[in-house]
């Protein structure tokens, strides 16, 4: 009976370390998400890329705060301005969803127009 108690004694105490050391990991990867977040939803970013490209505002066919479709998954966003490399930045509301292609778009009336025909 003293043999039992002292396994599951030693299994209690392996137990009781291993989740000090999961509380601690876990720990440890909140503080990743929260560089995460300040990384990507930094609002000093933002203005910093409009700033720099001001002037281009309207490419093929698209102007500033254009309603925008993205043809592949059919996500409605808001055309904000073109990149360095020549592709859409669009954003759903405050936040910046990415760059496009600008035959990955298309404008919102003529995508409901086509929706329509059919």
């Amino acid at each position: 009976m003293e043999t039992f108690a002292g396994i599951l004694g030693f299994v209690f105490i392996i137990f009781g370390i291993l989740q000090i050391i999961l509380f601690f990991k876990l720990w440890g990867m909140t503080n990743d998400v929260s560089e995460i977040k300040r990384k990507y939803l930094s609002q000093k970013d933002a203005p910093q890329r409009i700033s720099n490209n001001a002037a281009k505002t309207s490419f093929c066919g698209f102007n500033n705060g254009d309603l925008v479709v993205e043809l592949k998954t059919e996500r409605q966003m808001r055309f904000r301005e073109v990149s360095d490399n020549g592709k859409l930045i669009c954003s759903d509301g405050n936040h910046i969803v990415g760059e496009f292609d600008p035959s990955e778009l298309m404008d919102f009336d003529k995508w409901v127009k086509d929706i329509y025909k059919k």
